[in-house]
C-alpha cells in the first residue's frame, strides 16, 4: 500500500546563490583575512572586525559543505572573542563571543550533528541571557527547541519555545512570533496532538492575515489542511488546500503550485478517487518539469507510478495497463535520481520496480530489481556509516583543540607570572645601577655636553622618522577598516531580493561586485499598487563610489517614499538635484569626475503599465524572441548630473504583455574583456543573448547570465561591477 503523506511547511530565511558567486565571496572574504591579520589578536574592540569576518567565512564555507573549514574559522573567531572579553568584559564583546558559538553550532547543525549543536547553542545562549538582550535570546531558545524537535523530544522542544514565547514582542516581531508559533505546531501535529497543532497554525494564519502577508498565509492555509486530512476530515482539508493554491497561483509562485496539486492528489487518493488524483498529479508533473527540478520531478516520477501500480492492486482487469503505465513512471524517476547521484531514490526506485514485475508475475526481473534495491541500499548505508565515521572524527579534533587551547592559555598565564617575578627582580637592580651611572653621568657631563646635543638632535630626527612611520600604518589600517565598514553598510541598504520577489514573483537579480565594496547599486519599493526599480552605477570608484551609491539610496527613499513623487521622469529631475546639493562643495574639475548612470522603471499593477527614465543607462525588452533597446532620455558623460543643461524629459511608456521580459542593467557586463578574444562582450551579443533566453523561468535566466560572463571571463581580471535585473509581470 502507498504511504501517503503530506507537504508541512516550516518558515525559515533561505540564502539564495550560487556556487560561482559563493566561492567568490569565499576568495574575497579570504583577501579581507589576510589583509586584517585577521587570525591575530589585539584583544581591542578592534577585534570585531576580524571577529565578524571570520563568523561570515564560516558560513560561506558551511553553504559549500566545507564542514572542517567552517569549524577552522568559527573556532578562530571564538578564540578571539574569548580574549576579548578577558580584556574588555563588556556586552559588545560577549555578544560577539555569543556570535561564535553560534557559528559553530550552525555547523554542527548543519551536518545533524545535534549533540554538540545543542552544546554550542546553550553556551550562547548563556551569554545572551547575561547581556539582558531579550530578542537574540528568543532566537536562541527557538532555535534550540528546533533541535530537540529534531530529535524527537517534544517536551524539551515545546518548554524552549514557550520561554522563547515569553521574551519576544508580538507587536514588534511579528515574523519571529510567527515562526515559534509554526514550530509549536508543527510539534503538536508530530504528536498527533491536533486541536493544539490547529491553535498554533491559525495564531500563524491570524497575524500573517492582519500583516498582508499572503506567503505566509498560504503556507498556513497548507498547514491546517495537512492537520484536517491527517484526521480524515477531507473536505475540510481540501478548502484549505484551494485557498493555498488560490494564494500560490496569485503570486506565480510554481513551485507553491506544485507542492498544493501534490497535496490535493493525496486527499483525492485517500478519498479512492484515483481518476482526480492522477488529473492533479499530472498537473503538478507539468509545473515541475517547467521548473527544471531533477530531485522534485524523480519525486513525482515516482509517486504516480505507486499510484498506478495501486490502482493495477485494486483493479485485475486493467492490471497489465495500469502496471505498464507505473512502469515508465518508476523508471523515469529511476533515470532522474541516477542523474543526480541520489542513492536514496535509486534504492526506492528498484524496491518499486522489483515489487511491480512480481505483481504481473515477471519473477526474474522482480528478483534482478531486488538486487540492485539491496546493492544500493547496502551502498547508502556505508555512505551513513562513513558519515557518522568522518562526523566522529572532527568531533574529537575540535574537542582536541579546545583542550590544546585552555592548556595553551594556561601555559601563557604561568610564562607570564615568571615574567613578572623576572621583571621586578630586574627593575631593582636597575635602580641600583642608575644610582651609580646618575653620579658618573654628573661627573662627566660638562666634557660630553656638545656630544650629547648632537645626539639628542639625532634621536629626534629617529623618533619624527618613526612617528612618520606610525602615522603612514595607522591611516592604512583606517582606510582598510573604512572599505570593510563601508561594504557592511552598503549591503545593509540594499533590500533583499526575496522582499522584492514577494511582489514580483518573476523577477532575478545577478550582483557580482569587482571588488569590495561596489559602485553599482538597486533599489526598490512598492507605493500602492505601482512598484519601483532603480538600478545604477555610479561613476566613482571603490569607497567613493559606494558613498555615492549610498546617497542615491537615501535620495530615492526620500524622493518616492517621503516626497511621493512618482513620475520617473520628476524622480530623475530629483534625483540630480540632490546629487548636485550633495556634491556642491566639490571643486568643478572634480565634480567633473563624478556621476551617476542609471534607470527608473514604475509598473502599474493594474493597468499592466511600465513608465521609462534613464540616464546613460538603456533598458531591453524582449518578446516573441526580439530584443528592443529603449535608449535612455538623458546621454553624457556625467549622466544623470547632465540634466541642469536639457530640456523637461518626457518617460518612455509601453504596457507589458505576460511574457514579455524586461531587462535594467550597468554597463559591466557588456564592457568585460573576454579571456580568449581579448574584446569586449559588447551590446549586439548581449541583446542576443536576452533573446535566446528569455523564454526560460527567470532562475535558470539569472544561471545562463552568471555562467556566460564566467565562461566569457575566464581567467582575465574583472573590469567592473555587474548588475542585472529581469523581470516580467
Amino acid at each position: 500500500m502507498k504511504n501517503i503523506f503530506f507537504v508541512t511547511f516550516i518558515l525559515v530565511s533561505f540564502n539564495k546563490g550560487n556556487l560561482n558567486a559563493q566561492s567568490r565571496a569565499v576568495d574575497s572574504l579570504l583577501s579581507v583575512i589576510k589583509t586584517l591579520n585577521a587570525e591575530s589578536s589585539s584583544a581591542s574592540l578592534d577585534d570585531t572586525i576580524r571577529i565578524s569576518t571570520l563568523i561570515t567565512l564560516s558560513k560561506e564555507y558551511v553553504t559549500l559543505r566545507d564542514y572542517a573549514k567552517a569549524i577552522k574559522y568559527a573556532s578562530i573567531a571564538k578564540i578571539i572573542s574569548e580574549k576579548l572579553v578577558a580584556a574588555v568584559a563588556i556586552s559588545v564583546s560577549k555578544n560577539w563571543l555569543a556570535n561564535s558559538f553560534q557559528s559553530i553550532a550552525y555547523t554542527f547543525e548543519n551536518q545533524e550533528n545535534y549533540a554538540n549543536a545543542l552544546s554550542q547553542y546553550k553556551k550562547e545562549l548563556k551569554l545572551r541571557e547575561e547581556t539582558g538582550n531579550n530578542y537574540k535570546t528568543s532566537l536562541c531558545l527557538n532555535k534550540i527547541g528546533e533541535l530537540y524537535n529534531y530529535q524527537d523530544n517534544f517536551a524539551a522542544s515545546m518548554d524552549y519555545y514557550y520561554r522563547a514565547l515569553k521574551l519576544i514582542d508580538e507587536v514588534n516581531y511579528k515574523d519571529e512570533v510567527m515562526t515559534i508559533y509554526n514550530n509549536l505546531g508543527i510539534t503538536y501535529d508530530r504528536q498527533k496532538n491536533y486541536s493544539k497543532s490547529f491553535e498554533y497554525y491559525s495564531k500563524v494564519l491570524k497575524l500573517s492575515t492582519e500583516i498582508g502577508d499572503k506567503a505566509t498565509m498560504g503556507i498556513s492555509y497548507s498547514n491546517i489542511g495537512t492537520v484536517y486530512a491527517e484526521q480524515g476530515k477531507f473536505e475540510e482539508s481540501l478548502d484549505y488546500f484551494f485557498k493555498f493554491l488560490n494564494i500560490a497561483e496569485g503570486s506565480k509562485n510554481q513551485r507553491n503550485v506544485a507542492i498544493a496539486y501534490l497535496n490535493i492528489s493525496n486527499v483525492y487518493e485517500m478519498q479512492g478517487d484515483f481518476d482526480r488524483s492522477f488529473a492533479t498529479q499530472f498537473k503538478a508533473l507539468k509545473i515541475l518539469e517547467e521548473i527544471g527540478n531533477k530531485g522534485e520531478l524523480a519525486l513525482i516520477n515516482s509517486n504516480i507510478g505507486v499510484s498506478f501500480m495501486s490502482k493495477a492492486k485494486k483493479n485485475p482487469s486493467e492490471k497489465n495497463k495500469n502496471a505498464q503505465e507505473a512502469k515508465k513512471y518508476f523508471t523515469t524517476g529511476l533515470q532522474l535520481y541516477q542523474k543526480i547521484g541520489q542513492v536514496e531514490g535509486i534504492s526506492q526506485s528498484y524496491a518499486y520496480l522489483s515489487e511491480l514485475e512480481e505483481l504481473i508475475g515477471n519473477t526474474k526481473s522482480s528478483l534482478q530489481n531486488y538486487k540492485l534495491y539491496i546493492q544500493f541500499r547496502d551502498s547508502l548505508t556505508k555512505l551513513i556509516d562513513n558519515e557518522k565515521s568522518i562526523r566522529a572524527e572532527m568531533n574529537y579534533e575540535f574537542e582536541q583543540k579546545e583542550n590544546i587551547t585552555k592548556l595553551e592559555q594556561e601555559r601563557k598565564q604561568d610564562d607570564a607570572k615568571q615574567i613578572n617575578d623576572k621583571q621586578k627582580s630586574l627593575l631593582n637592580m636597575f635602580i641600583v645601577a642608575f644610582v651609580f651611572m646618575a653620579a658618573l653621568a654628573i661627573f662627566i657631563f660638562r666634557s660630553n655636553r656638545h656630544k650629547q646635543k648632537a645626539n639628542k638632535i639625532i634621536t629626534l630626527q629617529k623618533l619624527e622618522v618613526e612617528r612618520q612611520k606610525s602615522l603612514v600604518e595607522e591611516k592604512q589600517s583606517q582606510i582598510l577598516s573604512s572599505i570593510n565598514y563601508a561594504k557592511r553598510i552598503q549591503e545593509s541598504i540594499l533590500i533583499s531580493e526575496d522582499k522584492i520577489i514577494a511582489h514580483l514573483p518573476n523577477l532575478f537579480i545577478t550582483y557580482i561586485p569587482k571588488d569590495i565594496v561596489s559602485g553599482d547599486f538597486y533599489w526598490y519599493s512598492k507605493q500602492g499598487h505601482e512598484s519601483f526599480i532603480v538600478v545604477a552605477d555610479c561613476t566613482g570608484h571603490g569607497v567613493p563610489g559606494a558613498f555615492l551609491s549610498m546617497v542615491g539610496s537615501t535620495l530615492l527613499n526620500e524622493i518616492i517614499t517621503h516626497k511621493k513623487i512618482h513620475d520617473p521622469a520628476l524622480i530623475i529631475t530629483s534625483l540630480a538635484a540632490g546629487l548636485s546639493g550633495t556634491l556642491i562643495n566639490k571643486e568643478k574639475e572634480e565634480l567633473n569626475t563624478d556621476g551617476m548612470d542609471i534607470s527608473i522603471c514604475k509598473i502599474d499593477h493594474i493597468t499592466k503599465k511600465l513608465y521609462f527614465a534613464g540616464a546613460n543607462q538603456s533598458i531591453y525588452i524582449v518578446d516573441n524572441y526580439q530584443t528592443q533597446e529603449i535608449k535612455p532620455q538623458i546621454s553624457s558623460i556625467n549622466g544623470i548630473l547632465a540634466i541642469d543643461n536639457l530640456e523637461k524629459i518626457t518617460p518612455f511608456e509601453i504596457t507589458l504583455k505576460p511574457n514579455m521580459m524586461v531587462y535594467m542593467s550597468t554597463d559591466g557586463y557588456v564592457d568585460q574583456i573576454g579571456e580568449e578574444t581579448k574584446k569586449k562582450f559588447l551590446t549586439s551579443r548581449y541583446e542576443k543573448l536576452l533573446g535566446q533566453i528569455h523564454t526560460l523561468a527567470v532562475e535558470k535566466q539569472r544561471y545562463m547570465l552568471e555562467e556566460t560572463f564566467d565562461e566569457w571571463k575566464g581567467e582575465s581580471k574583472q573590469i567592473d561591477d555587474v548588475l542585472i535585473i529581469g523581470f516580467k509581470i
